[in-house]
């Protein structure tokens, strides 16, 4: 069983680090979809919580239709709370909320708040819990959003304060997102 847990969790941490520096992103979708169910099976909380935040990226960066984006990060959002009401630093909802701003479901594309994140309470929330990597997150997605809209010094104002927030961030899936994004701000 160690040995099994041992594997599913390593191709976790391929599929989120490496896979998607050397293959494309969607590439990664099935075995991160994959790593989910293991978690549920394992009744692994964390891990079932890494997978789903994983996969749920991966989603909105994969191209795919993005109503149903939103709604296989719903559902794949749930079974985490429903297993733990304890466990909010993965939950997908910030992530959730983009996908329904880019679905034109907020006045202002750029706020994150909404029916899946308000942006208000709960970045206060972060901050109060010393969550970086969360504050980090969310000023990356209001400069990815900002961009979208083609309100290039908006994302450029998000993108500076993201990276007060950046010492979280190395090496995983947000640093070249955010790098990418900030630099067409910069271009555009």
């Amino acid at each position: 069983v160690a040995d099994a847990a041992t594997r599913a969790r390593t191709v976790l941490v391929y599929n989120i680090m490496n896979r998607p520096s050397g293959e494309h992103i969607n590439n990664s979708l099935e075995p991160l979809r994959l790593s989910y169910q293991e978690g549920i099976e394992r009744g692994d909380i964390q891990y079932c919580a890494y997978a789903s935040g994983a996969y749920s990226m991966h989603l909105l960066l994969s191209g795919k239709n993005l109503q149903w984006v939103k709604h296989e990060m719903i559902r794949y959002n749930q079974p985490p709370r429903a297993l733990s009401r304890d466990f909010p630093t993965f939950e997908n909802n910030p992530l959730i909320q983009v996908a329904s701003n880019l679905l034109g479901e907020n006045d202002d594309i750029t706020r994150l708040s909404g029916q899946y994140f308000e942006e208000k309470s709960d970045c206060s929330a972060s901050l109060a819990q010393k969550d970086r990597l969360r504050m980090f997150i969310c000023f990356a997605y209001k400069m990815f959003l900002a961009y979208l809209a083609e309100r290039y010094e908006e994302a450029l104002e998000f993108g500076r304060m993201a990276v007060t927030y950046d010492d979280n961030v190395k090496g995983g899936i947000f640093e070249p997102f955010y790098a990418f994004y900030l630099g067409m701000a910069n271009i555009a």
